[in-house]
């Protein structure tokens, strides 16, 4: 028997319903990169999962552990047909489809669902993501551009060639960049290269050794 068919044996009608709500109406998945609920990695969201386990589970840790592996290593699809198979009553064949509730199958327990919690929970999790992704995007506009400033030139005391990030804007005196300014003069960060930083420079000195070099380089084109 595998992890997840061993999973699976185990995560009791209880755990499957709260993992879809968890999961496909609240929007908490799972990496499959990490192997982490998505949320752990962000603590907003990770916020929402310890609210929602401790609304429906209480201070029962193993009812959130079995929610949480009713999730684990699953992606949606594949946890919303475990889901229909364990509770035709939510989701009827060939009938129109009803308001989402607590399923007739789960009538004899305790379970905890208020549409208008999940709702909540929901419009946050939306939200962060929105802003995960625009950092997201930021980060890899910033990253575009300082490759696109990356550049070899020749290190004037080994002879070397030695890969810099530095950008010296038409026009500027390379001698009047320095970190205080270097972002605001050229628009981008300034980056310390691996070399800088296995040799163990300052970012003092890892600035101006590479205004230096790119200085030198600008002369000789």
């Amino acid at each position: 028997m595998t992890r997840m068919e061993l999973q699976e044996a185990y995560t009791t009608p209880w755990a499957q319903f709260h993992a879809y709500v968890l999961s496909n109406l609240i929007g908490i998945r799972w990496s499959s990169q990490t192997s982490t609920i998505t949320g752990s990695a962000n603590d907003d969201l990770y916020e929402i999962v310890r609210e929602y386990l401790a609304y429906v589970a209480g201070d029962d840790e193993w009812k959130k552990r079995l929610v949480l592996d009713g999730m684990r290593n699953k992606s949606a699809s594949l946890i919303k047909s475990r889901t229909r198979r364990a509770f035709p009553s939510i989701f009827p064949r060939r009938k129109r489809a009803r308001p989402f509730d607590v399923p007739e199958e789960l009538k004899d327990e305790e379970v905890k669902f208020d549409p208008r919690r999940v709702e909540l929970w929901r419009l946050r999790v939306k939200i962060i993501k929105e802003e995960i992704a625009m950092n997201e995007n930021i980060l890899a506009q910033e990253t575009t551009d300082e490759t696109e400033v990356v550049r070899d030139v020749t290190s004037s005391d080994t002879g070397s060639r030695v890969t810099i990030n530095f950008v010296i804007p038409q026009g500027t005196n390379p001698a009047t960049l320095t970190l205080e300014n270097y972002r605001e003069v050229t628009g981008k960060r300034f980056r310390m290269t691996k070399d800088q930083k296995v040799r163990g420079l300052s970012r003092e000195d890892a600035f101006a050794e590479s205004r230096t070099l790119a200085a030198n380089q600008l002369g000789g084109e």
